[in-house]
């Protein structure tokens, strides 16, 4: 995000300081794309905001049920005795299970989203301390720091440190208002309260720090392919493949190079990752002591496995591991009840009450992202939608960052056609038509920048595993997710599929091959019509293709499909058409 407001912003710099009109046609279609890519960035967030507030909102839904069930069932009778007897066992443990359900599918979409809430919400009570000391305002920090849990070697002592600083304001100032008039009780009240703030400011910056720009999914391919061409090495010790091996190992160094990241852990590791590729890299070009050069690569895959490891460990996202915990501890309590045999009444309120606690940590997350999501959605582009609407019917907010890039982005392309009007045609009226023109787009675009500001300064992630595509030119809008357009309205999207030899590429050819020839990178399937004994309403691929192309190592998440397709002419038993 910062990347694409950095790039507005130099754009808009270029066109105000363009003279000519040829410069200023150059730079107003260089700001058309990049608001265009903003435009359409803003629209995959509002997505994503969405299906997040969607699963979040769900699994609050769910919780609410649950917690409900179990106050009322813990309610005394007349005669003051609290039992659980067998129908409100056998509510709770529906309601338990409605939730387990969708907790999978809330941690999913969360992770995938990048989102962290945590930020943002201590910021939000934070404010609301500064303003107000009031122990209420110190205990909503205590409570969101309570429930926040990592395992960060660098974010776990400061969220310490602030939980400790956030209990003690909270004494201070209950401490106060019993005794408003001391002096004493006051000074104590003023240096707890100017503690628990330096300890957010510091926990805030480490958080900042601790961010990574990489997904750690990225480097397990290139340890698999390291893995490969070392056995490879082993089983043919050849100069040939020793290069081949190298110049992996140099791709690889590149790749972990890249990784940006204030986390101490991490970077520890990496810088031996690091150590052991240079070590390797030297054996493989020297291309004589093949021992050596077997033992260091696997130094190297090893390393990047632990790298990979301290990342996982040390998640800069304190409401994916919060949450992940929340989760966890449920399922156990969950599990626990619904194998419960007790067959007294009264025994069963124990478990009852800890499926409680726990389902009302869960609820307290699901809450803070459903209201997170929402707030995201909204200065993104609009109000979240329900599962099921369509998001090509969505009308963006007129305050969104997608609306007034929308206008930006109309106003340059207007510009850009009065410029180049008076370029065809340079007369006094095209000259003051391209000007005010001009004048709109700096303004909008200015606007476009304040919008963005904004929404990144409540917009706090980690690195994404799995973002929908941003498209960067407009002449894809037919693509987007939102668009109201042939591509989704037709549902061609669900007839067009695609495998890529590689989850990462490499100078060795491609191994997909079609008709038995070929060493392709990728290879596209686009379905034709639904033939004799196909059915579209089951995802599987002899539903959808013909011949090897329907394979069932394609179903489901095809972690191996098989690498060979076939191309035939159509004909009423195979109408797939490939491209490669």
């Amino acid at each position: 995000m910062l990347e694409n407001i950095t790039q507005v912003q130099t754009a808009r710099n270029a066109l105000a300081s363009a003279t000519l009109a040829t410069d200023q046609l150059s730079a107003v279609q260089q700001l058309t794309e990049t608001v265009t890519q903003a435009r359409n960035l803003y629209d995959v967030m509002y997505v994503v905001a969405t299906k997040l507030w969607q699963s979040a909102s769900i699994t609050a839904n769910a919780t609410a049920v649950l917690d409900t069930e179990i106050a009322n069932d813990l309610i005394p009778s007349s005669r003051g005795r609290v039992a659980i007897i067998d129908s409100e066992q056998t509510r709770i443990r529906s309601a338990a299970q409605t939730v387990v359900d969708q907790t999978n599918v809330i941690y999913s979409t969360l992770d995938d989203s990048g989102i962290d809430v945590f930020p943002n919400q201590l910021k939000i009570r934070n404010d609301q301390y500064q303003a107000d000391k009031t122990a209420a305002n110190a205990q909503s920090i205590q409570l969101l720091l309570t429930n926040s849990t990592t395992m960060h070697a660098d974010i776990g002592p400061a969220l310490a440190n602030t939980l400790s600083a956030s209990a003690a304001a909270a004494t201070a100032a209950n401490n106060l208002s019993a005794a408003p008039g001391d002096p004493l009780l006051a000074a104590a009240a003023a240096n707890a309260a100017t503690a628990l703030g330096t300890y957010i400011n510091a926990l805030q910056a480490t958080i900042d720090s601790s961010r990574i720009n990489r997904h750690y999914s990225e480097l397990i391919p290139y340890a698999a392919q390291l893995n490969t061409l070392n056995d490879l090495i082993i089983s043919s010790p050849t100069s040939s493949n020793a290069n081949i091996l190298a110049a992996k190992l140099t791709e690889t160094k590149t790749l972990l190079q890249s990784i940006r990241t204030g986390a101490s852990a991490i970077l520890a590791s990496q810088n031996t990752s690091l150590s052991a590729i240079d070590q390797a890299v030297t054996a493989a070009r020297a291309s004589i002591d093949y021992p050596l050069i077997n033992s260091t690569t696997s130094s190297v895959v090893s390393s990047i496995n632990a790298l990979v490891n301290t990342m996982i460990i040390n998640d800069d996202n304190l409401t994916r591991t919060s949450l992940a915990s929340a989760i966890g501890d449920f399922k156990t309590e969950q599990a626990t009840f619904a194998a419960l045999s007790i067959a007294s009444s009264s025994a069963r309120v124990p478990y009852a009450v800890s499926l409680q606690n726990v389902t009302v940590d869960l609820k307290f997350w699901s809450n803070l992202i459903v209201a997170e999501a929402d707030s995201l959605a909204r200065q993104a582009k609009g109000v979240p939608i329900a599962v099921g609407e369509e998001f090509s019917k969505v009308t963006p907010l007129s305050t969104s960052a997608y609306q007034i890039a929308d206008n930006a982005l109309a106003s340059s392309q207007n510009a850009a056609t009065a410029v180049q009007a008076y370029i065809n045609t340079p007369t006094a009226a095209k000259q003051t038509a391209a000007s005010t023109a001009l004048s709109d787009t700096l303004s909008t675009a200015g606007s476009l920048l304040s919008a963005a500001s904004t929404l990144d300064t409540s917009l706090n992630s980690s690195a994404s595993s799995a973002l929908p595509i941003i498209w960067l030119s407009s002449r894809c809008d037919a693509f987007r997710d939102t668009a109201d357009s042939w591509w989704n309205n037709n549902q061609w999207k669900n007839l067009v599929f695609y495998q890529i030899s590689d989850a990462i590429r490499s100078a060795t050819p491609g191994r997909l091959q079609v008709n038995q020839s070929g060493n392709y990178r990728v290879v596209v399937i686009n379905a034709g019509r639904a033939l004799s004994g196909q059915n579209r309403g089951t995802r599987t691929a002899a539903n959808f293709f013909e011949g090897i192309n329907a394979d069932t190592s394609r179903n489901v998440d095809a972690t191996a499909p098989t690498l060979t397709f076939i191309n035939q002419s159509p004909s009423a038993t195979f109408n797939d058409r490939l491209a490669y």
